[in-house]
């Protein structure tokens, strides 16, 4: 739970350990950094092999370069953009950190789709690129940022996880017509840009078809997210759905079977479940 932001860690039992956005929105960054910082200590992290940044909104990266300071990166997947000063710090600052010039993976104009192989899992990264969506210019207001977000398929023990950053409709659409008419049958949904209307399209999550998602959002107050019209939209659907501002911090657990249950901070129903579809909740443990 990092209020208006992403940061999420995806933890496998090979060991492979990969992060998704590190970021916050600036109020309260200090105390939400040191607690991010925190909650990783606990679970003993040792390094991350690859951390992958979906756009350069500070609220996406900006605890980036302090989890650098504390872990060693392996890997770093980003959007390769001069947005403005405080991303191309960011970008310095993972140059870096990374050794191997084949590590350091930045997504050029036209994008790039890349695979991470694990015992027993694959991640499969589908990035537009900052111009596919006609996006190429020097100040990228907040659509032309969201819509270079990569969608994301993390595929483990017969589960897929679909995340989506900021991805835009549009982002959506490019989406749609890459990976063909087939539905992609997901179980979760990481909802994208924090429940915004600009995201979760109908067409999208009839295609996508998922049975659980997770909104990360604060408490909406300054930006309106989650946005009724998404919300709506998961509730015709009757997809129980866990929100960062309602249950703290969310963790999903899958076995190798398949067997799945979430684990929440605060002990909260789920939301949009209004066929009363097992919730598979449990609450996290205290610290």
């Amino acid at each position: 739970d990092v209020g208006q932001g992403d940061a999420i860690l995806l933890r496998f039992s090979d060991g492979t350990d990969v992060m998704i956005d590190a970021g916050s929105a600036t109020t309260g960054l200090a105390e939400i950094r040191a607690g991010v910082l925190d909650y990783l200590s606990n679970l003993g992290l040792d390094a991350i092999d690859c951390m992958i940044i979906t756009h350069p909104d500070t609220d996406h990266y900006n605890i980036a370069e302090e989890v650098m300071d504390e872990y060693e990166i392996r890997r770093v997947i980003f959007n390769n953009v001069a947005k403005n000063q405080t991303y191309s710090e960011f970008i310095s600052r993972a140059d870096e950190e990374i050794v191997n010039n084949e590590n350091f993976d930045g997504i050029d104009a036209d994008g790039e789709d890349y695979l991470i192989n694990g015992n027993g899992f694959s991640i499969n990264i589908y990035a537009p690129g900052y111009d596919t969506l006609g996006n190429g210019n020097s100040d990228y207001d907040a659509d032309e940022s969201n819509g270079m977000s990569p969608i994301t398929i993390v595929s483990c023990a017969g589960r897929k996880l679909i995340i989506t950053g900021d991805a835009i409709v549009e982002t959506e659409e490019w989406f749609i017509t890459k990976m063909g008419e087939a539905s992609q049958d997901c179980d979760f949904l990481k909802v994208g840009h924090h429940g915004s209307q600009t995201s979760s399209s109908e067409e999208f999550l009839d295609y996508i078809d998922c049975e659980y998602s997770i909104i990360m959002v604060d408490d909406g107050t300054k930006h309106g997210h989650p946005d009724e019209v998404v919300m709506d939209r998961l509730n015709d659907r009757s997809i129980p759905t866990y929100t960062t501002n309602a249950h703290g911090n969310i963790v999903l657990r899958v076995d190798t079977q398949g067997n799945f249950a979430f684990y929440v901070e605060k002990d909260n129903p789920a939301l949009n479940n209004k066929d009363n579809i097992n919730e598979y909740r449990e609450i996290l443990p205290a610290a």
